[in-house]
């Protein structure tokens, strides 16, 4: 009789729902709260940066809207001093593209939006400035149309508006309005207008506008009394290098600016492509998180092999001697190797292992992967695909697997004294799956093999006595700790009497539970044999007694499989 071990059960192993999370059991340690709260914490960032960012950019569309509403109710400047200083100025700024002047009856709006037909919209009012000031007008209104202020702006608005949370954007956002109001006071000075006039006429547009109720656009103004006083500083400041920026130091400029936004833009499609993630917890039965167990995920797809022959092996792509390298792991396989043969076949003599049991542990230690051409042969070929991916879990029961492409997978969970775990399920590009897994504890595995020869003279029944433990059971700090079983009444089956001079022999597979309180109950039969045979492994399993089962010194319920092997000596 073989002494109790606890195993993995040989059929039905439990689930974990992956894919749905029907069967996750949330665990209560502090730990796992710590993290589940770290997890909360970023959904709520994420919510909080998604709204921001919803009503930042609404804020945007409004002002985009508005402007355009204006635009569309304003009527077109035609007089002829306009008209003609607007040719002169675009002239000097050797303006292309046409530029139209338009009145609005807002007497504090002057503004110039527009990328491929500029508009610049001016107050009623302007109709009767003087020469001087629609001079000084337009060549700072016609400035930001040759520099394409309102483009860059816009572009950094709507970058403000996605990343609102960084102050960063801000201080340049509000730097660029600055320094582009600036460089169009440098524009209109180079074009000979004397700073302390310029100045003057900024003074009285910004007191006049300061006098009305203002409106906000997303253009350029120029105006804007934030930067007034900075700016009058800066045109009577005769030491100041106004001359604009050379092509050569602009296209540098946009080149140098075009390779950080296509890295930033790589790293982010990188970072939301080229991998997926998968963590969780593990946890046992009580609800105690499980330290050092090893999660396993493989890639699944591959056919199942029916026969449990010989195996033949067929090479593409990959070298024979790194395939024997790999198959040679399991034990019990007789592998035989002819380097003469053409068409590059190992056949495996198979003992004891099936086929499928074989190409599991194979496939799982390397790279390669395999087609099923029939029962008995496939096609092995290299695959990058095929790797095992392995973490384990720390002090709070916490693991995380990254860098895992896109596809199906099997999830394997080996511990000792537990059940095996295993489950199906997929990950899409830049999915992050995250699930606490509770692990069952395994079954205990009894062999017991009579023979019609062992009566009379050997008692049915022996009491064995109970272990005694060193030290109490205590708990610790975290789970997973089994104390197995220990059987304290033993009955032996016995050949059926009646049967003895029949030679029939028979392998009868039984069930059973453990209760918490040591003793068998829910016995049944699960294998085909000869009733006699059967009931008789029943009658003594059902007698059994043991000490209870402990999970982290809580007594809990087993599983039983008791295989008895019926052997006649004649």
């Amino acid at each position: 009789m073989s002494h109790p071990r606890l195993a993995a059960p040989p059929a039905e192993p439990p689930t974990v729902g992956v894919g749905d999370g029907s069967n996750a059991v949330i665990a209560s340690q502090p730990s796992i709260e710590r993290r589940s709260l770290t997890v909360l914490s970023g959904h709520v960032l994420a919510a909080a940066w998604i709204a921001g960012a919803a009503l930042s950019l609404s804020v945007l569309l409004v002002g985009f809207v508005r402007l355009g509403s204006i635009t569309s109710r304003s009527e077109r400047l035609v007089q002829a001093r306009w008209a003609e200083m607007a040719v002169d100025i675009s002239r000097a700024y050797r303006l292309r593209r046409p530029v139209l002047l338009l009145t609005t009856d807002h007497p504090a709006l002057l503004v110039t939006w527009g990328m491929a037909r500029p508009e610049v919209i001016l107050p009623t009012v302007a109709r009767e400035w003087t020469e001087d000031r629609i001079r000084v007008v337009l060549s700072h209104e016609l400035a930001h149309v040759w520099r394409g202020d309102w483009l860059v702006q816009t572009v950094a608005e709507v970058l403000r508006a996605i990343y609102w949370f960084n102050p960063l954007l801000w201080i340049a956002c509000r730097r660029l309005r600055h320094d582009s109001e600036q460089a169009c006071d440098d524009a209109v000075l180079s074009l000979g207008t004397d700073a302390a006039d310029y100045a003057t006429h900024l003074v009285d547009l910004a007191r006049v506008f300061n006098e009305r109720r203002r409106v906000w656009l997303p253009a350029p103004s120029v105006a804007r009394p934030s930067s007034l006083e900075g700016r009058i500083r800066a045109m009577l400041n005769a030491g100041l290098n106004r001359r604009p920026l050379t092509p050569s130091v602009r296209l540098a400029a946009v080149s140098a600016l075009l390779g950080l936004t296509v890295a930033i833009a790589g790293v982010g499609i990188s970072a939301q492509t080229a991998s997926a993630t998968f963590s969780g917890f593990i946890v046992d039965a009580t609800g105690a998180i499980v330290p050092a167990v090893t999660v396993t995920l493989a890639h699944d797809g591959q056919p199942l092999l029916s026969a449990s022959k010989p195996l033949n092996i067929r090479f593409s792509k990959a070298h024979v001697r790194d395939v024997l390298r790999f198959f040679a792991k399991p034990t019990g396989l007789n592998i035989s190797y002819d380097a003469g043969v053409p068409d590059r076949v190992i056949t495996i003599e198979l003992d004891g292992v099936t086929s499928q049991q074989a190409l599991d542990d194979i496939m799982a230690v390397s790279q390669l992967s395999y087609k099923v051409l029939d029962e008995r042969s496939i096609l092995v070929f290299p695959d990058p695909k095929n790797v095992k991916h392995e973490a384990r879990t720390d002090a709070a029961g916490y693991f995380q697997l990254g860098d895992l492409p896109a596809g199906s997978y099997v999830l394997q969970i080996r511990q000792a004294g537990f059940a095996n775990l295993l489950d199906t399920f997929t990950l899409s590009e830049g999915q992050a799956v995250q699930r606490t897994i509770a692990m069952q504890v395994g079954s205990l595995q009894e062999t017991v093999t009579v023979t019609d020869r062992d009566y009379p003279g050997i008692p049915a029944v022996s009491a064995l006595a109970p272990p005694t433990r060193s030290q109490p059971c205590t708990g610790s700090g975290g789970g997973g700790h089994i104390s197995p079983p220990t059987r304290i009444r033993d009955v032996r089956p016995e050949y059926p009497h009646f049967m003895g001079d029949t030679g029939i022999e028979g392998r009868a597979v039984v069930q059973a539970r453990i209760g918490i309180d040591g003793f068998v109950k829910a016995v049944r039969a699960m294998s085909q044999v000869d009733p006699n045979l059967a009931n008789a492994a029943i009658a003594a399993v059902s007698q059994w007694q043991f000490t209870p089962t402990l999970l982290n010194c809580v007594p809990v319920e087993v599983n039983m499989t008791v295989t008895v092997n019926f052997r006649s000596g004649h």
